[in-house]
Protein backbone atom coordinates (compact mmCIF):
# COMPACT_ATOMS: atom_id res chain seq x y z
CA UNK A 1 0.00 0.00 0.00
CA UNK A 2 1.23 3.56 -1.02
CA UNK A 3 1.36 5.59 2.11
CA UNK A 4 3.26 9.10 3.71
CA UNK A 5 3.48 8.66 7.20
CA UNK A 6 5.86 11.57 7.28
CA UNK A 7 5.17 13.95 4.15
CA UNK A 8 7.65 16.89 3.79
CA UNK A 9 6.62 19.85 2.17
CA UNK A 10 8.40 23.24 1.94
CA UNK A 11 8.03 26.84 3.42
CA UNK A 12 6.57 28.43 0.41
CA UNK A 13 4.43 25.73 -1.08
CA UNK A 14 2.61 25.47 2.60
CA UNK A 15 2.21 29.15 2.70
CA UNK A 16 0.94 29.42 -1.27
CA UNK A 17 -1.27 26.71 -0.20
CA UNK A 18 -2.93 28.34 3.03
CA UNK A 19 -3.35 31.34 0.90
CA UNK A 20 -5.15 29.65 -1.74
CA UNK A 21 -7.61 28.10 0.53
CA UNK A 22 -8.22 31.42 2.37
CA UNK A 23 -8.65 33.27 -0.55
CA UNK A 24 -11.45 30.77 -1.85
CA UNK A 25 -13.02 30.07 1.19
CA UNK A 26 -13.31 34.03 2.06
CA UNK A 27 -14.96 35.04 -1.27
CA UNK A 28 -17.13 37.97 0.37
CA UNK A 29 -14.49 39.37 2.90
CA UNK A 30 -12.18 42.34 2.21
CA UNK A 31 -8.37 41.64 0.97
CA UNK A 32 -7.48 43.18 4.62
CA UNK A 33 -8.60 40.69 6.70
CA UNK A 34 -7.65 37.55 4.07
CA UNK A 35 -4.17 39.54 4.48
CA UNK A 36 -4.94 39.25 8.77
CA UNK A 37 -5.19 35.42 8.75
CA UNK A 38 -2.04 34.39 6.34
CA UNK A 39 -0.29 36.86 8.25
CA UNK A 40 -1.37 34.94 11.44
CA UNK A 41 -0.72 31.58 10.08
CA UNK A 42 2.63 32.95 9.07
CA UNK A 43 3.68 34.00 12.20
CA UNK A 44 2.70 30.75 14.00
CA UNK A 45 4.85 28.73 11.43
CA UNK A 46 7.60 31.14 11.83
CA UNK A 47 7.80 30.34 15.37
CA UNK A 48 7.53 26.60 14.77
CA UNK A 49 10.59 26.95 12.54
CA UNK A 50 12.28 28.89 15.13
CA UNK A 51 11.59 26.77 17.36
CA UNK A 52 12.65 23.39 15.92
CA UNK A 53 15.91 25.36 15.21
CA UNK A 54 16.97 26.46 18.45
CA UNK A 55 16.37 22.18 19.19
CA UNK A 56 18.71 21.75 16.46
CA UNK A 57 20.79 24.50 17.64
CA UNK A 58 21.31 22.24 21.50
CA UNK A 59 22.12 18.82 20.30
CA UNK A 60 25.46 18.63 19.88
CA UNK A 61 27.08 18.89 16.04
CA UNK A 62 28.04 15.20 14.78
CA UNK A 63 31.74 15.68 13.33
CA UNK A 64 31.32 15.35 9.12
CA UNK A 65 33.32 12.67 7.48
CA UNK A 66 35.63 13.64 4.55
CA UNK A 67 34.37 12.98 1.23
CA UNK A 68 37.40 11.61 -1.19
CA UNK A 69 36.92 13.67 -4.48
CA UNK A 70 35.54 11.40 -7.25
CA UNK A 71 36.51 12.27 -10.74
CA UNK A 72 33.19 13.54 -13.18
CA UNK A 73 31.81 10.06 -14.73
CA UNK A 74 29.98 11.07 -18.03
CA UNK A 75 27.77 7.93 -17.69
CA UNK A 76 24.89 8.58 -16.52
CA UNK A 77 23.05 7.15 -13.66
CA UNK A 78 19.45 5.88 -14.54
CA UNK A 79 16.66 5.43 -11.42
CA UNK A 80 16.29 1.66 -12.58
CA UNK A 81 19.78 0.80 -11.13
CA UNK A 82 21.98 0.91 -14.14
CA UNK A 83 24.77 3.21 -15.48
CA UNK A 84 24.54 3.67 -18.50
CA UNK A 85 27.11 4.41 -21.10
CA UNK A 86 27.06 6.01 -24.61
CA UNK A 87 27.86 4.22 -27.41
CA UNK A 88 27.70 3.44 -31.32
CA UNK A 89 26.43 0.70 -32.57
CA UNK A 90 27.86 -1.47 -35.53
CA UNK A 91 25.10 -4.46 -36.16
CA UNK A 92 21.80 -4.04 -36.02
CA UNK A 93 20.02 -4.83 -32.52
CA UNK A 94 16.97 -4.21 -30.55
CA UNK A 95 16.26 -2.31 -27.43
CA UNK A 96 15.38 -4.29 -23.94
CA UNK A 97 12.83 -1.67 -23.40
CA UNK A 98 10.99 -1.04 -25.99
CA UNK A 99 11.90 -3.81 -28.64
CA UNK A 100 12.66 -1.61 -31.33
CA UNK A 101 15.93 -2.14 -33.66
CA UNK A 102 18.49 -0.31 -33.29
CA UNK A 103 20.62 0.10 -36.56
CA UNK A 104 24.04 0.20 -37.08
CA UNK A 105 25.94 3.45 -36.67
CA UNK A 106 23.33 4.90 -34.56
CA UNK A 107 23.61 5.98 -30.93
CA UNK A 108 22.31 3.78 -28.31
CA UNK A 109 23.16 3.51 -24.57
CA UNK A 110 24.63 0.18 -22.44
CA UNK A 111 24.42 -0.45 -18.65
CA UNK A 112 28.13 -0.76 -18.12
CA UNK A 113 26.84 -3.79 -15.30
CA UNK A 114 24.60 -5.62 -16.94
CA UNK A 115 25.40 -5.21 -20.64
CA UNK A 116 21.33 -4.05 -21.41
CA UNK A 117 20.87 -2.11 -24.07
CA UNK A 118 18.58 1.06 -24.83
CA UNK A 119 18.44 3.38 -27.76
CA UNK A 120 19.46 6.71 -26.89
CA UNK A 121 15.65 8.25 -27.70
CA UNK A 122 14.28 6.16 -24.81
CA UNK A 123 13.81 8.50 -21.51
CA UNK A 124 15.18 7.66 -17.92
CA UNK A 125 11.81 8.54 -16.64
CA UNK A 126 8.84 8.53 -19.36
CA UNK A 127 8.11 5.64 -21.56
CA UNK A 128 9.60 2.89 -19.12
CA UNK A 129 7.94 0.29 -17.32
CA UNK A 130 6.78 1.37 -13.94
CA UNK A 131 8.33 -1.66 -12.30
CA UNK A 132 11.81 -0.40 -13.52
CA UNK A 133 11.08 3.35 -11.85
CA UNK A 134 10.11 2.15 -8.04
CA UNK A 135 12.40 0.50 -5.12
CA UNK A 136 11.68 0.36 -1.49
CA UNK A 137 12.32 3.77 -1.06
CA UNK A 138 10.43 4.99 -3.62
CA UNK A 139 7.37 3.17 -4.22
CA UNK A 140 5.79 5.48 -6.22
CA UNK A 141 7.76 6.78 -9.47
CA UNK A 142 9.56 9.80 -8.72
CA UNK A 143 9.17 12.08 -11.55
CA UNK A 144 5.31 11.38 -11.31
CA UNK A 145 5.54 11.78 -7.30
CA UNK A 146 6.76 15.27 -8.26
CA UNK A 147 4.13 16.56 -10.25
CA UNK A 148 1.59 15.18 -7.99
CA UNK A 149 2.81 17.01 -4.98
CA UNK A 150 3.27 19.95 -6.99
CA UNK A 151 -0.25 19.99 -8.62
CA UNK A 152 -1.99 19.93 -4.81
CA UNK A 153 -0.15 21.86 -3.49
CA UNK A 154 -0.50 24.85 -6.42
CA UNK A 155 -3.39 24.03 -8.46
CA UNK A 156 -6.51 22.13 -6.37
CA UNK A 157 -8.09 25.37 -7.33
CA UNK A 158 -7.54 26.27 -10.66
CA UNK A 159 -10.55 26.15 -12.80
CA UNK A 160 -10.22 23.20 -15.77
CA UNK A 161 -6.91 22.00 -13.90
CA UNK A 162 -7.11 18.48 -16.11
CA UNK A 163 -9.16 19.78 -18.59
CA UNK A 164 -7.20 22.73 -20.31
CA UNK A 165 -3.72 21.94 -22.17
CA UNK A 166 -0.49 23.53 -21.72
CA UNK A 167 1.78 25.36 -24.22
CA UNK A 168 3.39 22.24 -26.35
CA UNK A 169 6.60 24.35 -26.27
CA UNK A 170 6.74 24.59 -22.25
CA UNK A 171 6.02 20.76 -22.15
CA UNK A 172 8.57 19.46 -24.46
CA UNK A 173 11.10 21.87 -22.25
CA UNK A 174 10.19 20.92 -18.96
CA UNK A 175 9.85 17.43 -20.79
CA UNK A 176 13.68 17.03 -21.79
CA UNK A 177 14.53 18.89 -18.21
CA UNK A 178 12.90 16.02 -16.14
CA UNK A 179 14.54 13.35 -18.23
CA UNK A 180 17.85 15.35 -17.57
CA UNK A 181 17.67 15.74 -14.03
CA UNK A 182 14.50 15.90 -12.45
CA UNK A 183 16.55 17.08 -8.95
CA UNK A 184 17.49 20.27 -10.54
CA UNK A 185 13.82 21.13 -12.08
CA UNK A 186 11.75 23.68 -9.95
CA UNK A 187 8.24 23.30 -11.35
CA UNK A 188 7.08 26.75 -10.06
CA UNK A 189 8.76 28.06 -12.98
CA UNK A 190 6.16 26.52 -14.97
CA UNK A 191 2.33 27.16 -15.39
CA UNK A 192 0.54 24.81 -13.99
CA UNK A 193 -1.15 23.46 -17.03
CA UNK A 194 1.71 22.53 -18.12
CA UNK A 195 2.46 20.18 -15.15
CA UNK A 196 -1.04 18.63 -15.30
CA UNK A 197 -0.81 18.53 -19.46
CA UNK A 198 2.94 16.19 -18.99
CA UNK A 199 0.87 14.07 -16.16
CA UNK A 200 -1.17 12.39 -18.62
CA UNK A 201 1.78 12.39 -21.04
CA UNK A 202 3.69 10.20 -18.24
CA UNK A 203 0.73 7.94 -18.12
CA UNK A 204 -0.39 7.61 -21.67
CA UNK A 205 3.67 7.02 -22.31
CA UNK A 206 4.06 4.16 -20.31
CA UNK A 207 4.54 0.66 -22.52
CA UNK A 208 2.08 -1.36 -20.19
CA UNK A 209 -0.63 1.35 -19.17
CA UNK A 210 -1.76 1.42 -15.26
CA UNK A 211 -4.09 -1.11 -15.07
CA UNK A 212 -2.08 -3.23 -17.47
CA UNK A 213 -3.07 -4.72 -20.96
CA UNK A 214 -3.47 -8.12 -19.37
CA UNK A 215 -6.46 -7.52 -17.14
CA UNK A 216 -8.13 -4.70 -19.49
CA UNK A 217 -11.05 -7.25 -20.80
CA UNK A 218 -11.33 -8.37 -17.00
CA UNK A 219 -12.20 -4.67 -16.10
CA UNK A 220 -14.43 -4.32 -18.70
CA UNK A 221 -16.33 -7.53 -17.92
CA UNK A 222 -16.91 -5.93 -14.60
CA UNK A 223 -18.21 -3.21 -15.51
CA UNK A 224 -20.98 -5.44 -17.29
CA UNK A 225 -22.39 -6.82 -13.57
CA UNK A 226 -25.99 -6.40 -12.96
CA UNK A 227 -25.33 -4.72 -9.48
CA UNK A 228 -23.12 -1.97 -8.07
CA UNK A 229 -21.65 -3.85 -5.18
CA UNK A 230 -21.08 -6.77 -7.65
CA UNK A 231 -19.16 -4.58 -10.32
CA UNK A 232 -16.94 -3.05 -7.06
CA UNK A 233 -16.22 -6.71 -5.85
CA UNK A 234 -15.06 -7.11 -9.05
CA UNK A 235 -13.56 -4.35 -9.81
CA UNK A 236 -11.34 -4.23 -6.36
CA UNK A 237 -10.25 -8.08 -6.71
CA UNK A 238 -8.79 -7.06 -10.27
CA UNK A 239 -7.04 -4.50 -8.53
CA UNK A 240 -5.23 -7.10 -5.94
CA UNK A 241 -4.22 -8.65 -9.11
CA UNK A 242 -2.43 -6.37 -10.62
CA UNK A 243 1.31 -5.78 -10.24
CA UNK A 244 2.52 -4.17 -6.58
CA UNK A 245 4.46 -1.16 -8.50
CA UNK A 246 1.61 -0.61 -10.84
CA UNK A 247 -1.13 -0.67 -7.74
CA UNK A 248 0.82 1.18 -5.53
CA UNK A 249 1.29 4.01 -8.44
CA UNK A 250 -2.18 3.53 -9.38
CA UNK A 251 -3.29 3.91 -5.60
CA UNK A 252 -1.44 7.28 -5.52
CA UNK A 253 -2.78 9.00 -8.67
CA UNK A 254 -6.40 8.08 -7.76
CA UNK A 255 -5.78 9.40 -4.30
CA UNK A 256 -4.24 13.16 -6.17
CA UNK A 257 -8.03 12.20 -8.08
CA UNK A 258 -10.07 12.38 -4.99
CA UNK A 259 -8.12 15.55 -3.73
CA UNK A 260 -9.19 17.30 -6.73
CA UNK A 261 -12.57 16.50 -6.82
CA UNK A 262 -12.56 17.75 -3.51
CA UNK A 263 -12.25 21.07 -4.53
CA UNK A 264 -14.77 20.50 -7.50
CA UNK A 265 -16.35 23.39 -6.39
CA UNK A 266 -13.18 25.29 -7.53
CA UNK A 267 -11.86 23.41 -10.13
CA UNK A 268 -15.25 22.23 -11.86
CA UNK A 269 -13.73 18.61 -12.48
CA UNK A 270 -16.16 16.02 -11.14
CA UNK A 271 -15.31 12.47 -11.13
CA UNK A 272 -16.89 12.01 -14.64
CA UNK A 273 -14.84 15.07 -15.93
CA UNK A 274 -11.58 13.29 -14.40
CA UNK A 275 -12.61 9.20 -15.84
CA UNK A 276 -12.97 10.85 -19.09
CA UNK A 277 -9.59 12.58 -19.21
CA UNK A 278 -7.72 9.29 -17.45
CA UNK A 279 -9.59 6.55 -18.77
CA UNK A 280 -7.72 6.63 -21.89
CA UNK A 281 -4.47 6.61 -19.99
CA UNK A 282 -4.67 4.15 -17.55
CA UNK A 283 -7.04 1.74 -18.82
CA UNK A 284 -6.37 1.81 -22.69
CA UNK A 285 -7.07 -1.52 -24.95
CA UNK A 286 -3.86 -2.97 -26.21
CA UNK A 287 -2.37 -1.97 -28.85
CA UNK A 288 -2.93 -5.14 -31.64
CA UNK A 289 -6.89 -4.64 -30.89
CA UNK A 290 -9.59 -3.39 -33.30
CA UNK A 291 -9.83 0.33 -33.60
CA UNK A 292 -13.10 -0.07 -33.84
CA UNK A 293 -14.13 -2.09 -30.76
CA UNK A 294 -11.44 -0.20 -28.63
CA UNK A 295 -14.04 3.38 -29.98
CA UNK A 296 -16.56 1.17 -28.17
CA UNK A 297 -14.99 -0.04 -25.06
CA UNK A 298 -14.68 3.91 -24.53
CA UNK A 299 -17.61 4.34 -22.04
CA UNK A 300 -16.94 1.35 -20.41
CA UNK A 301 -13.78 2.47 -19.44
CA UNK A 302 -14.76 5.52 -18.22
CA UNK A 303 -17.73 4.17 -16.05
CA UNK A 304 -14.92 1.51 -14.64
CA UNK A 305 -12.60 4.61 -13.73
CA UNK A 306 -15.27 7.35 -12.90
CA UNK A 307 -16.98 4.11 -10.46
CA UNK A 308 -12.85 3.87 -9.00
CA UNK A 309 -12.66 7.54 -8.94
CA UNK A 310 -15.88 7.47 -7.00
CA UNK A 311 -15.49 4.63 -4.43
CA UNK A 312 -12.41 6.38 -3.47
CA UNK A 313 -14.00 9.29 -2.55
CA UNK A 314 -17.04 7.71 -0.20
CA UNK A 315 -13.84 6.30 1.59
CA UNK A 316 -12.60 9.18 2.12
CA UNK A 317 -15.14 10.70 3.56
CA UNK A 318 -15.34 8.13 6.15
CA UNK A 319 -12.29 8.21 6.72
CA UNK A 320 -11.94 11.64 7.32
CA UNK A 321 -15.35 11.41 9.68
CA UNK A 322 -13.74 8.87 12.06
CA UNK A 323 -10.54 10.85 12.50
CA UNK A 324 -12.92 13.94 13.33
CA UNK A 325 -14.65 11.63 16.09
CA UNK A 326 -10.96 10.98 17.19
CA UNK A 327 -9.90 14.52 17.88
CA UNK A 328 -13.52 15.01 19.74
CA UNK A 329 -12.49 12.06 21.69
CA UNK A 330 -8.75 13.10 22.15
CA UNK A 331 -10.09 16.61 22.91
CA UNK A 332 -12.41 15.20 25.77
CA UNK A 333 -10.14 13.43 27.64
CA UNK A 334 -7.34 16.30 27.60
CA UNK A 335 -10.27 18.27 29.25
CA UNK A 336 -10.94 15.39 31.35
CA UNK A 337 -6.70 15.02 32.53
CA UNK A 338 -6.89 18.64 32.95
CA UNK A 339 -9.96 18.61 35.39
CA UNK A 340 -8.28 15.37 37.39
CA UNK A 341 -5.05 17.33 37.80
CA UNK A 342 -6.36 21.09 38.64
CA UNK A 343 -8.68 18.95 41.52
CA UNK A 344 -5.78 16.67 42.52
CA UNK A 345 -5.01 17.91 46.11
CA UNK A 346 -1.68 20.01 46.52
CA UNK A 347 -0.80 18.33 49.72
CA UNK A 348 -0.99 14.49 47.99
CA UNK A 349 2.37 15.53 46.13
CA UNK A 350 5.33 14.38 47.93
CA UNK A 351 8.39 16.92 49.31
CA UNK A 352 11.66 15.93 49.20
CA UNK A 353 14.79 17.50 50.36
CA UNK A 354 17.89 16.68 49.48
CA UNK A 355 19.49 18.30 52.18
CA UNK A 356 17.94 20.08 55.44
CA UNK A 357 17.52 24.06 55.19
CA UNK A 358 18.51 26.46 57.68
CA UNK A 359 15.30 26.86 60.19
CA UNK A 360 13.41 23.63 58.46
CA UNK A 361 12.93 21.21 61.10
CA UNK A 362 13.39 17.64 60.11
CA UNK A 363 11.23 15.25 62.23
CA UNK A 364 13.49 11.73 61.50
CA UNK A 365 9.62 9.98 63.45
CA UNK A 366 7.53 8.96 60.66
CA UNK A 367 4.02 9.10 61.69
CA UNK A 368 1.89 5.94 62.45
CA UNK A 369 -1.35 7.71 62.90
CA UNK A 370 -3.37 6.96 59.73
CA UNK A 371 -6.19 8.89 60.53
CA UNK A 372 -4.39 11.95 59.44
CA UNK A 373 -4.58 10.78 55.90
CA UNK A 374 -7.95 9.60 55.31
CA UNK A 375 -8.25 10.05 51.85
CA UNK A 376 -5.06 8.03 50.91
CA UNK A 377 -6.90 5.64 48.91
CA UNK A 378 -9.52 7.46 46.91
CA UNK A 379 -6.02 9.06 45.73
CA UNK A 380 -4.66 5.81 44.40
CA UNK A 381 -7.40 5.37 42.21
CA UNK A 382 -7.44 9.00 41.32
CA UNK A 383 -4.17 8.47 40.35
CA UNK A 384 -4.46 5.19 38.30
CA UNK A 385 -7.59 7.26 36.48
CA UNK A 386 -5.15 9.87 35.25
CA UNK A 387 -2.64 7.25 33.76
CA UNK A 388 -5.79 5.31 31.51
CA UNK A 389 -6.59 8.77 30.45
CA UNK A 390 -3.00 9.55 29.52
CA UNK A 391 -2.76 5.98 27.64
CA UNK A 392 -6.32 6.66 26.28
CA UNK A 393 -4.70 9.74 24.60
CA UNK A 394 -2.20 8.00 23.13
CA UNK A 395 -3.26 5.26 21.78
CA UNK A 396 -6.21 7.52 20.47
CA UNK A 397 -3.50 9.37 18.91
CA UNK A 398 -1.50 6.42 17.41
CA UNK A 399 -4.93 5.77 15.61
CA UNK A 400 -5.38 8.78 14.07
CA UNK A 401 -2.23 8.47 12.57
CA UNK A 402 -3.07 4.78 11.18
CA UNK A 403 -6.08 6.39 10.13
CA UNK A 404 -4.46 9.02 8.40
CA UNK A 405 -1.58 7.12 6.82
CA UNK A 406 -4.47 4.46 4.90
CA UNK A 407 -6.58 7.51 3.50
CA UNK A 408 -5.15 6.72 0.03
CA UNK A 409 -5.79 2.82 0.83
CA UNK A 410 -7.21 1.53 -2.60
CA UNK A 411 -7.78 -2.70 -1.03
CA UNK A 412 -10.59 -4.33 -1.16
CA UNK A 413 -12.63 -3.95 2.25
CA UNK A 414 -11.82 -6.97 4.21
CA UNK A 415 -11.86 -8.29 7.80
CA UNK A 416 -8.39 -6.60 9.41
CA UNK A 417 -9.46 -2.96 7.83
CA UNK A 418 -13.20 -3.40 9.63
CA UNK A 419 -11.80 -4.37 12.64
CA UNK A 420 -9.47 -1.17 13.02
CA UNK A 421 -12.05 0.61 12.17
CA UNK A 422 -14.10 -0.60 14.48
CA UNK A 423 -11.23 0.12 17.12
CA UNK A 424 -11.25 3.19 15.89
CA UNK A 425 -15.12 4.21 16.35
CA UNK A 426 -15.16 2.02 20.10
CA UNK A 427 -12.70 4.49 21.06
CA UNK A 428 -14.33 7.56 20.73
CA UNK A 429 -17.49 5.85 21.45
CA UNK A 430 -16.08 4.49 24.89
CA UNK A 431 -15.16 8.19 25.91
CA UNK A 432 -18.72 9.28 25.11
CA UNK A 433 -19.99 6.58 27.14
CA UNK A 434 -17.90 8.02 30.47
CA UNK A 435 -19.03 11.81 29.19
CA UNK A 436 -22.45 10.58 29.79
CA UNK A 437 -22.46 8.37 32.96
CA UNK A 438 -20.17 11.45 34.84
CA UNK A 439 -23.45 13.83 34.06
CA UNK A 440 -25.74 11.45 34.87
CA UNK A 441 -24.36 10.86 38.59
CA UNK A 442 -23.42 14.29 39.25
CA UNK A 443 -27.36 14.76 38.46
CA UNK A 444 -28.65 12.22 40.54
CA UNK A 445 -27.16 13.99 44.10
CA UNK A 446 -29.37 17.14 43.35
CA UNK A 447 -32.36 15.17 42.32
CA UNK A 448 -31.77 13.37 46.02
CA UNK A 449 -31.83 17.00 48.10
CA UNK A 450 -35.23 17.88 46.22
Amino acid sequence: MYSLSKPTSGYKDLMICYQNQVIHLAVDKQEAEVRLVVNLFQSVLDGFIRGEMKKEEAEPVKPKARKKRRKKDKSMESPLGHVFVNYQVNIVQSCDQCTSLIWGMEKAYMCSSCKMGDEESGGLHFGVHVSHLVNDKNPVPMVLEMMLEHVEMHGLYTEGIYRKSGSANRMKELHQRLETDPHLVCLEDYPIHTVTGLVKQWLRELPDPLMTFTHYNDFLHAVELPEKQEQLHAIYKELEELPIANFNTLERLVFHLVRVCKEEAHNRMSPNSLAIVFAPCILRCPDSADPLLSMKDVSKTTICVEMLITEQIRRYNEKMEEIDQLEYAENLAVNQLKLKRQNTPFWHLPLKFSAPYKGVVVHEKVNTDLSAVPENEPLDSETEAEKNLVERIKSIKQEKEDLACRLPDMEQPGSDQENLDSEASLSSESLLDEQQRSSAHSSEPEGLDQ
